[in-house]
């Protein structure tokens, strides 16, 4: 019952928005990504981590969509 409970939480929380990446700046976007990756804090730990690299791809394709800039 707490798993559905958390799951109906996410839900909640979840958005139809989207990153408005501007038109050419994808790569700088993947760019920053793999900058994010190597970052380390003053105690020398990883910024952020993840166990396997699919969390990335996850990240990328699930936010950006149509760039409405130009």
């Amino acid at each position: 019952m707490l798993l559905i409970t958390a799951l109906k939480e996410a839900e909640r929380l979840d958005t139809s928005q989207y990153i408005d990446i501007a038109k050419g700046g994808f790569p700088n976007f993947i760019d920053l990504i793999n900058q994010l990756q190597a970052l380390k804090l003053s105690s020398g730990r990883e910024l952020v981590f993840s166990e396997f690299p699919i969390v990335w791809v996850k990240l990328i394709c699930r936010f950006p969509g149509k760039t409405t800039r130009k």
